[in-house]
């Protein structure tokens, strides 16, 4: 008796570790079994989103056998912005709360603040930074599970502020 055709895929370049491409992907069919009669052709997924690929293979038995690949495309970086402090602002030295808004329309984003994963709540991230005397620029990214990033900056000028001796 045939034994039934068994499709395998392999996908070209291959997923990261999370299973998302940043990247158009190919995918390709080998069909192993005996007397093969049709294999499914390769097929570029060039479309952004999470698809379902199909590769049926058949033999000369008229078994057909089906292999389901789940294939994500995220090609497009996340947004980000710092809503605060803004642009130019004069701050105090020390601690200092940065906000903004980071999203991605296909995968969870990931904000790092000051070399610390910041807080994501929703849209919303805050991360605490030190900011020493002098200018800064305070810096944000984002990067998706698929890989794509993004960065923003502002600059802050910080000193401390003298208080005048009071009058006697």
């Amino acid at each position: 008796p045939d034994s039934a055709p068994q499709p395998m895929s392999d996908q070209s370049p291959p997923p990261n570790a999370a299973g998302w491409h940043k990247t158009d992907v190919t995918v390709s069919f080998v069909c192993a079994g005996a007397g093969i009669v049709t294999c499914a052709d390769p097929l570029a997924v060039t479309q952004e989103g999470e698809h379902a690929i199909t590769g049926q293979a058949s033999n000369d038995a008229g078994q057909v056998a089906s292999v389901l690949v789940p294939v994500r495309v995220d090609k497009t970086a996340p947004y980000i912005a710092i809503t605060s402090p803004s642009e130019g602002a004069l701050v105090e030295p020390g601690t200092l709360d940065v906000t903004g808004t980071a999203l991605d329309a296909r995968s969870d984003p990931v904000v790092v603040c000051g070399g610390q994963v910041a807080t994501l709540a929703l849209t919303s991230f805050a991360c605490t930074v030190n900011v020493p005397s002098g200018t800064s620029v305070l810096g944000v990214s984002v990067t998706d599970a698929a890989g794509n990033s993004r960065a923003a900056a502002v600059t802050v000028t910080s000193s401390v502020v003298q208080v005048p001796p009071r009058a006697a």
